[in-house]
């Protein structure tokens, strides 16, 4: 059992803390809290892609935007959520395509460190609205989880294709949008011109191949495990004209792994940690 000394100590060298932190000299890199404020952890009091946690990121701990993960209802809107089912994380079951956005009002994430605070799921109109509430410049990227039990992928696709078109923001938002699946990122891409407002990403590795994918299609940059990645790799990918993001960054350890490869972004699980290794 740890004494409370040992255990401050442990949590210190764990997280981090202002006057500890390594710093990394990079000051043109962006700061994007990875769904909201972070994933569920110990200095994560809310669940990610819930209100409480964009709020969090943005207003209390001074990111520079976020990454949200969102996916299609049954009448076409993007509702934030991460896992292929609900009842993964929340009070309900199924799939968020077998909802409308209305059915969907009476669904709340669980997991919060409060159990008395309602996490209801947000739809991308109300996440947006939270980003330019804010009065300054922010970054936001739009994650697409990949959503297999719909049948017509071609057909979701396009919707997708037309929704993000049809967004509306103020011009304070830098918006982006990500995604594993190659063939969504070709029908986003395949007509001109494109929608000025938005870059595309491309979630893999910077491997040869992956690298060549996103060049041959325009993408902005590739969003990348900072594990699966090496100063080579990352110095490929910003030769090839591309950003490099980067995420998997819970603890210390990561952070500054991540930050020593240069990358032009991170999607971190600790945004106050974050900054001040940065020196922010």
């Amino acid at each position: 059992m740890f004494k409370s000394g040992t255990f401050i100590s442990f949590l210190i060298a764990l997280f981090g803390c202002v006057s500890c932190s390594e710093q990394v000299d990079l000051p043109t890199v962006s700061v994007l809290g990875h769904g909201g404020g972070g994933f569920t952890a110990i200095q994560n009091p809310h669940p990610a892609n819930s209100r409480n946690s964009i709020e969090r990121a943005i207003f209390l701990e001074g990111a520079d935007g976020v990454e949200l993960d969102i996916q299609v209802t049954a009448d076409n809107k993007f509702v934030l959520y991460h896992d292929n089912r609900l009842e993964t994380s929340t009070n309900s079951s199924g799939f968020i395509s077998d909802y409308t956005l209305s059915d969907l009002q009476s669904v709340s994430y669980r997991g919060g460190t409060d159990q008395s605070t309602k996490y209801p799921l947000l739809s991308l109109d109300e996440a947006i609205q939270i980003l330019s509430d804010a009065g300054r410049n922010l970054t936001l990227s739009l994650n697409i989880q990949p959503q297999p039990e719909i049948e017509d992928q071609e057909s979701y696709r396009f919707t997708i294709k037309l929704m993000l078109r049809s967004l509306r923001f103020k011009n304070t938002i830098n918006m982006l949008v990500e995604s594993p699946d190659r063939e969504l990122l070709k029908a986003l891409t395949s007509s001109q011109p494109w929608p000025p407002f938005i870059s595309y990403y491309y979630d893999a590795s910077a491997s040869a191949t992956n690298v060549e994918f996103a060049k041959d299609l325009q993408l902005k940059g590739l969003v990348s495990n900072y594990l699966n990645e090496d100063q080579s790799s990352v110095q490929t990918a910003k030769e090839a004209g591309l950003e490099m993001v980067l995420y998997g960054l819970k603890i210390r350890k990561d952070i500054v792994n991540a930050l020593k490869l240069e990358p032009d972004m991170i999607q971190t699980d600790n945004v106050p940690l974050s900054l001040d290794i940065l020196g922010r």
